[in-house]
């Protein structure tokens, strides 16, 4: 958490009102169910995209690969994903559930291949290991702005005028990443946007790595199918394998197949193994 000896220097640069608001959110967020995590995120991304005037927000989970480890699906891409230091979005979670993550990354692929990756994601991904924010003014001039391929062709294709970028590490080789996007036509965002999203998104460290661990980036020796990760969500909560079983439409027998699997990819025995964990 933000260091207490700090808290009156953040109160003057964003104002007291988003304080409190804020420590309104972090105590919410705090005693949300360990089971719940993604609920969590989308009520913390709404209130401040409220607050700060955004339209959308999307939570990515970036894990780093070797080059002789990249999976084969991602290959015809290993020069662009090279450049970025073997970083690749695991997982995601957008604000809006209409959204298809899958399809915009496999967009932003197909202009990086032709013209590179944006400045915006490279200069994030250059300096991993740090917690770190970026919006365009950091890293591109208004006339490269205007002409590049991200803003001119990628983000509007999806009626995005700006976007903010933030990084936190959550081990060396997963980071935790949000995207703030404002319409087009909005004001930029400025160092105080920067300032307000940056502290807020700090706030909540354990919530980074919940997300990632329930996607199996963080912890397990394989990522996890859909069906696992809606399985370890319920294994956190005090349901019984038979309960799962009634709640996801599936035997008890499958329930515990899939729950054998997951303890294993996490090296831990058993369910009480899960839950010390």
């Amino acid at each position: 958490m933000i260091e207490i000896d700090r808290v009156e220097e953040h109160e003057k640069f964003l104002g007291s009102d988003k304080m409190q608001q804020l420590h309104i959110l972090w105590e919410e967020t705090a005693l949300s169910s360990v089971s719940d995590s993604t609920r969590a995120l989308r009520h913390f991304l709404a209130r401040l995209s409220e607050l700060n005037g955004c339209s959308g927000a999307t939570w990515l989970a970036l894990n780093k690969y070797e080059a002789d480890a990249l999976p084969s699906s991602l290959a015809p891409f290993q020069s662009i994903i090279t450049e970025l230091g073997g970083w690749v979005v695991a997982a995601s979670v957008c604000l809006d559930p209409q959204k298809d993550a899958d399809i915009e990354h496999e967009r932003w692929f197909m202009y990086a291949a032709k013209g590179g990756p944006d400045h915006m994601t490279d200069h994030m991904c250059a300096n991993a290991g740090n917690a770190r924010s970026c919006i365009r003014h950091d890293v591109m001039t208004e006339e490269e702005w205007q002409y590049h391929w991200f803003p001119s062709k990628y983000l509007s294709f999806y009626g995005i005028g700006e976007r903010m970028m933030m990084m936190f590490p959550v081990n060396g080789h997963c980071e935790s990443c949000i995207l703030i996007d404002r319409p087009r036509g909005a004001p930029a965002f400025a160092a105080a946007d920067k300032h307000f999203w940056h502290h807020a998104m700090a706030g909540i460290p354990y919530l980074h790595k919940q997300l990632c661990a329930e996607r199996g980036v963080l912890g397990f020796t394989e990522p996890l199918t859909r069906r696992e990760v809606e399985t370890y969500r319920l294994l956190l909560t005090p349901m019984s394998e038979s309960e799962i079983g009634s709640k996801m439409n599936l035997s008890t027998h499958t329930v515990h197949d899939y729950a054998r699997r997951l303890y294993r990819k996490l090296g831990v025995r058993g369910r009480v193994g899960l839950m010390s964990m």
